[in-house]
C-alpha cells in the first residue's frame, strides 16, 4: 500500500530527507511572501534532484528483478511526486492539476485542496 512506509535503504533516507529540506525551504519563502525564491527552489528540486538525480538512479531497480526493492522505488518515486506537484502548484496551478487527475491513491480529487507537505 503506498500509504505504509517501506523500509528504506540510506540512500532513500537521503532522498526523502532532500525532500523534506526543499518543502521545508519553499513554505518558508512562501510564508516570507519570498515568490521568486520559492519557484526558484520548487523548480530547481523537482529539475535538478528528482528529475536529474533521483529518477535516473532508480531505473535499474525499477527494471531490476527484485520486487521489494522495485516496490519500495516506486513508493519513493510516488511520495516524492506527489510532494513535487503541491511543491509546483502554486506557480502551475493548471499543469499540477492535470497530472493530478490522472494519479492514484490521491489524498482528494483536486490538489488545490490538497494538503501542504510536511
Amino acid at each position: 500500500s503506498f500509504n505504509e512506509i517501506p523500509i528504506l535503504t540510506d540512500d532513500d533516507k537521503k532522498d526523502m530527507e532532500d525532500l523534506e529540506v526543499a518543502v521545508g525551504e519553499v513554505t518558508k519563502q512562501l510564508n516570507s511572501y519570498r515568490i521568486d525564491l520559492a519557484a526558484d527552489t520548487a523548480y530547481h528540486y523537482v529539475w535538478h534532484t528528482f528529475a536529474d538525480i533521483i529518477i535516473e538512479k532508480s531505473k535499474n531497480d525499477l527494471k531490476g528483478d527484485d520486487l521489494n526493492r522495485k516496490a519500495v522505488v516506486e513508493w519513493k518515486l510516488y511520495t516524492i511526486l506527489i510532494a513535487s506537484l503541491k511543491l509546483l502548484h502554486p506557480f502551475m496551478p493548471f499543469v499540477t492539476e492535470e497530472i493530478w487527475t490522472h494519479l492514484p491513491h490521491k489524498e482528494s480529487d483536486l490538489l488545490m485542496v490538497a494538503s501542504w507537505p510536511k
